[in-house]
């Protein structure tokens, strides 16, 4: 689901923002709004360096990694880590209470395809949770700064969504949209919800 395996300086440049508090207070943002449980099965697609996972398990929750980069299937500081492509998820139906995406579903080639297979292995009434960049912030940061000086792009990522387009992906796929918003800091000095920097969603797949 993913490009061709990055260069080290980008793990090592990943690998820092997701030690930042920065990081931590968007992944508890996620969670609390999954409302997850101490002994809840939780998978953590694209899990890198095993940030989000150590939150979990701050909670009391053992979650399982997972990473299509083998770069990260080797380091991540958190176990167990399965090495697979989202797109080809090696768990059984229905097998997860959670889903984790922590800025990952704009990496993948066709998010459809991830999506689906993330429904597969989810239980009837269990949750997906993700967080991604928000279209609308980048192109504001463009119009106030004249371009993304101080951006380093990120040459893995496929796809920017706006909140509309993310919603129709992630109910495309079968799921039943909770709670989905604009999150975190905003691009420029106004109210709009619309600029602000990351798009935060939850979903259920339905017992229905």
């Amino acid at each position: 689901m993913m490009q061709a395996c990055p260069d080290a300086a980008y793990f090592a440049r990943v690998d820092r923002w997701s030690s930042t508090p920065a990081y931590r207070r968007e992944v508890g943002s996620l969670l609390a709004a999954l409302d997850l449980h101490p002994g809840s099965r939780i998978l953590d697609v694209g899990c890198g360096p095993g940030a989000a996972m150590a939150e979990l398990r701050l909670r009391g929750i053992a979650p399982v990694g997972l990473d299509v980069y083998p770069a990260w299937a080797d380091l991540c500081r958190q176990r167990p880590v399965v090495r697979a492509d989202a797109s080809r998820l090696p768990f059984a139906p229905g097998c997860m209470d959670a889903v984790l995406l922590v800025h990952v579903v704009a990496h993948f080639n066709r998010p459809d395809a991830g999506l689906r297979e993330i429904f597969r292995v989810l239980r009837p009434g269990g949750r997906l949770g993700l967080i991604t960049p928000n279209a609308t912030y980048l192109r504001a940061l463009r119009w106030r700064r004249g371009g993304l000086r101080h951006h380093v792009p990120d040459p893995t990522i496929n796809h920017h969504f706006k909140l509309h387009d993310l919603r129709g992906q992630v109910s495309a796929a079968g799921f039943q949209i909770l709670h989905a918003q604009p999150w975190g800091r905003r691009a420029l000095p106004l109210p709009a919800a619309s600029l602000r920097e990351r798009l935060l969603l939850v979903a259920t797949r339905a017992t229905v």
